[in-house]
């Protein structure tokens, strides 16, 4: 019986990054002899002008256009000329304001003479913020109670004792002139 082939892995040198070198094409040989090929073109970045002209501007190697780079490398290209591009922002927002520092000084010394520029200050320097902590206002508090009002009796009532009145029905049938159940007092 012969012996099992060793698995080997087999990295295809025509199809691979030229920034990192990882293969889009793999073939596995397993233990039992089959061959298996494993592609990964989903991270495979072809070479277009602009692809090409970024690569260039960070590596300064000029690649052709059938080349290709992975998912991976191209965001790190593009991440590099990302951070020179804010970093180059940046620099010139320091200058600009290194400048304008420069004409504002040119601008106030009005004689060789003069070396200093006073300023006036928003907060004086002498009053300190505990010192206006410490103050304490004499102001005298005075409980007032809250007024109490009674509620309005009936306008229509002023003249009418509280007293209810009685009044008694019957089921019989009465006269309609005469009293209508009700007790006189």
């Amino acid at each position: 019986m012969a012996a099992p082939d060793t698995p080997r892995k087999t990295c295809v040198l025509s199809d691979i990054c030229v920034l990192c070198g990882f293969s889009f094409i793999e073939y596995e040989k397993k233990e039992n002899g089959e061959l298996v090929a494993h592609k990964h073109f989903d991270r495979k970045l072809r070479f277009n002008k602009e692809r090409q002209e970024n690569v260039y501007k960070v590596t300064g190697i000029n690649f052709s256009d059938n080349s290709a780079a992975c998912l991976k490398c191209y965001r790190s290209v593009e991440s590099v000329l990302k951070s020179e591009q804010k970093t180059k922002n940046i620099k010139e927002q320091i200058c600009s304001m290194a400048r304008k520092v420069n004409d504002t000084q040119l601008l106030q010394l009005l004689s060789p003479k003069r070396k200093t520029i006073t300023k006036r200050m928003l907060r004086s320097p002498v009053i300190t913020l505990s010192a206006k902590k410490d103050k304490t206002l004499n102001i005298e508090t005075v409980m007032h109670k809250p007024v109490h009002i009674l509620p309005f009796k009936e306008i229509t009532n002023t003249g009418v004792t509280d007293k209810p009145k009685i009044v008694r029905r019957s089921l019989e049938f009465q006269d309609p002139h005469a009293n209508q159940g009700e007790i006189e007092s």
